[in-house]
C-alpha cells in the first residue's frame, strides 16, 4: 500500500517506515509543535527540537516539515548551532500573525 506520509521517492523501505509512521504521526506532530509554541519567539532550530522532544531526528523533521507546509510554523530567523552553522529558527505561526494584526500589516 502507497502511503501518504512524506518518504524518499523509489525507496521501498523509506515507504515502508513511512507507512508504520502513520498512526504515530498527528501524536508526534503534536509533541514538536508543542515544544516549538513553548519556546516562544526563541522558536527551535531543529536541533533544539530534537533535544527538547527527545525525537529521533529522523522523526521530528519531517513532523516539522508537516507543520511548515500547513503554515502552522514558520521561519523567524536563522542562530548558530553546535555545529557553528547557522540553522533556520521555527516559531508558531500565530505569534506572527498576532503581531502582524497589531501592527497593522495584516488586513
Amino acid at each position: 500500500m502507497a502511503s501518504r506520509m512524506p518518504h524518499v521517492a523509489g525507496s521501498a523501505t523509506s515507504a515502508d517506515a513511512a507507512e508504520a509512521m502513520e498512526p504515530r504521526a498527528g501524536t508526534m506532530r503534536a509533541r514538536v509543535l508543542a515544544a516549538i509554541r513553548a519556546a516562544g519567539w526563541r522558536g527551535m532550530t531543529d536541533e533544539e527540537l530534537i533535544a527538547s522532544t527527545g525525537l529521533n531526528p529522523s522523526t521530528a523533521r519531517p513532523r516539522r516539515v508537516e507543520l511548515a507546509d500547513a503554515g502552522i510554523i514558520v521561519p523567524s530567523g536563522t542562530r548558530a548551532v553546535r555545529s557553528g552553522l547557522q540553522a533556520v529558527v521555527w516559531v508558531d505561526a500565530i505569534l506572527v500573525r498576532g503581531q502582524q494584526l497589531r501592527l497593522g500589516g495584516v488586513r
